[in-house]
């Protein structure tokens, strides 16, 4: 899953799991559960040097 920076330059939040449907017990429908695995804060980390055509980034593990 993944939730876009709330502000410029912030943070995108990165998770991965599994999801999986379960039927309500009551036959009125489903719903998905996720288990969540691992997570990672990513930004794009800034070109200091300024001729670097590398993708670079900012990650924090969570």
């Amino acid at each position: 899953m993944l939730w876009p920076p709330k502000e410029l330059g912030g943070y995108s939040l990165i998770i991965d799991g599994i999801a999986s449907k379960h039927e309500n017990f009551d036959g009125s429908g489903s719903v998905w559960k996720i288990s969540f695995d691992s997570g990672i804060l990513h930004r794009p980390a800034q070109n200091l040097a300024g001729n670097d055509d590398s993708c670079g980034s900012d990650c924090q593990t969570i």
